[in-house]
């Protein structure tokens, strides 16, 4: 945020008015300010009951198909509908996708280890380990702010 500030700043003192600031910050704005955009919890419902899972709890999600499975400590939970839906209703300053079929909690992620050709094995604080790909590594580098 103290960068945005500055940002702001620095480009009010040059009366620097072309292009947009953020386009992608505006629309997370807009998004927070609607309840119900973002997820705060998720609603899984099996037979009789709905349990609430609070999204800053889930560990990471595994894509398949039109269900994904939601992975929080021990249980798993299913739940139906698509991994691209999911990723565009998760916090994107919490979850970040690290696979065509993984979304993961950044606080989950105890190590990134390298490998091969541009990919990271990524383990988890529970000791889940999963595969980064490289057509996702820009995404957690934006996301840490750091190169890997």
């Amino acid at each position: 945020m103290e960068r945005v500030k500055q940002r702001l700043h620095d480009r009010q003192s040059r009366n620097d008015n072309s292009g947009s600031f953020g386009p992608e910050l505006v629309k997370l704005i807009a998004k927070r300010s609607k309840p119900g955009e973002l997820w705060d919890w998720l609603v899984v419902r099996s037979r009789d009951n709905a349990r609430l899972i609070m999204t800053q709890e889930i560990d990471w999600i595994q894509g398949s198909g039109v269900y994904v499975t939601v992975h929080v400590g021990d249980e798993k939970f299913l739940y139906r509908s698509s991994l691209a839906t999911v990723v565009s209703r998760l916090d994107p300053f919490r979850f970040v996708r690290i696979h065509r079929s993984s979304i993961v909690n950044l606080r989950s992620i105890a190590l990134l280890e390298r490998r091969s050709h541009g990919e990271f094995e990524v383990t988890l604080k529970d000791g889940t380990r999963l595969t980064m790909s490289r057509s996702y590594r820009n995404d957690v580098e934006t996301m840490l702010g750091q190169n890997l």
